[in-house]
């Protein structure tokens, strides 16, 4: 499944659903083990993402600020 499948899983709550799936495509991989750390970022929108951080490169922090994914 691409990125923007995947993100939209998270942000409908499946992010739990997600957590510990592997793929052999490294922005997929990547994104997929970033899931807990969004999960958790999610209830905290005005903390800003770390510029080192892959994962939140590849894909918009503000976009997860409305998770209903919880851990």
């Amino acid at each position: 499944a691409g990125i923007d499948k995947l993100e939209q899983a998270v942000l409908e709550g499946q992010g739990k659903k997600l957590v510990g799936e592997y793929s052999a495509d490294y922005k997929t991989r990547t994104f997929l083990k970033s899931i807990p750390s969004l999960m958790g970022w999610a209830t905290v929108p005005s903390v800003a993402a770390p510029a080192s951080s892959e994962s939140w490169r590849a894909i918009g922090f503000h976009r997860f600020a409305r998770s209903s994914d919880r851990l």
